[in-house]
């Protein structure tokens, strides 16, 4: 009996350390491919986008159906981001955000978007910029990846990060159907350094996440108004043309008469 009772405890552990090992194998491989290398699935379950024929006829209905697309996926993806309590998160260490300055300079800004906000952009313009978008996305689910290994409330994060995947799927869709080619290499891991990844004690681990929370929040907040003012130039350029159209079509009459 007390041979039973002694290998009992010894089962136990061996059972805990499979599983602890089991659990292990499991994160690597799920974290093994970046889910931002395939944002929409595996590319098997993407062949309806393929199968999508646009020609020079019909490039423009798609480029605008697809940057409606766009901007829906982007809103959603925004709004979520504003809905947080980043203030009240992080409030603990905002005042040490501008001493300890511990986010990453690769992580893109509103800066990024505000020289296109600038000048005056036509749909065919912003589709030449989409595949920059598409990789600086990247960049953020690599910062946001690190945030989300680290991070006490995964309730805030989580769903963050979720939201950028399927951004980025909208945009990477977009790409595969306007026959726009698709950044290569994707961005790596590698990006973010050993330092960055893992900062020496909590302020500055809470400092970067706050400064890449900012950062992204901004930088979606001005891509919302690039957007916005895009599809407004074209409602006015329409509006302009059917304006002139129906002056001369008033013209024609009148010379008829």
């Amino acid at each position: 009996m007390r041979i039973k009772n002694a290998v009992l405890p010894v089962m136990l552990i061996f059972s805990s350390e499979i599983l602890s090992f089991h659990q292990t194998l499991t994160r690597v491989n799920v974290t093994n491919i970046p889910a931002w290398n395939q944002p929409c699935g595996s590319p098997e379950g993407r062949t309806k986008y393929h199968r999508v024929v646009v020609d020079k006829n019909t490039w423009g209905r798609q480029l605008s159906r697809s940057l409606r697309k766009i901007r829906h996926q982007l809103n959603v993806t925004l709004e979520h981001i504003k809905n947080q309590t980043l203030n009240e998160s992080y409030s603990e260490i905002r005042k040490d955000v501008e001493r300890h300055r511990h986010v990453p300079s690769w992580v893109p800004g509103m800066g990024n978007v505000l020289i296109l906000y600038s000048g005056r952009w036509t749909r065919l313009q912003i589709s030449s910029y989409l595949p920059k978008l598409h990789t600086e996305l990247q960049t953020f689910c690599v910062a946001l990846e690190a945030i989300v290994e680290d991070s006490a409330d995964l309730s805030l994060v989580v769903d963050t990060n979720t939201h950028l995947i399927e951004f980025l799927c909208e945009v990477e869709e977009a790409l595969i159907v306007l026959q726009i080619a698709v950044p290569v290499p994707r961005v790596q891991r590698s990006l973010m350094s050993d330092e960055e990844r893992n900062p020496p004690d909590e302020t500055k681990r809470l400092v970067r996440d706050w400064g890449v929370l900012t950062k992204y929040r901004d930088y979606l907040h001005y891509w919302s108004l690039l957007l916005s003012k895009m599809e407004n130039h074209q409602k006015k350029h329409k509006a302009k043309n059917r304006t002139a159209r129906r002056r001369h079509e008033q013209n024609s009459n009148n010379h008829k008469s």
